[in-house]
């Protein structure tokens, strides 16, 4: 199990991500399910990134 301050608040909007994107583009736009899982994937560790930063800045930490 992550713990749950920032690893799995981070994840789960990665998650949400990964679906919302993949069934948006699969189910919508009508885009292949290769293509729609790939900008998927890329779009939610972009989500996952921006949401460490902010969730690791704000507790205080130096993620550098």
């Amino acid at each position: 199990m992550p713990p749950i301050y920032p690893v799995a608040v981070a994840m789960a909007f990665e998650l949400a991500t990964y679906g919302f994107v993949s069934g948006y583009l699969y189910k919508r736009r009508k885009i292949n399910l290769f293509v729609s899982l790939i900008v998927a994937m890329f779009l939610g560790r972009l989500v996952s990134g921006i949401a460490n930063y902010i969730l690791l800045t704000s507790m205080g930490k130096n993620i550098c």
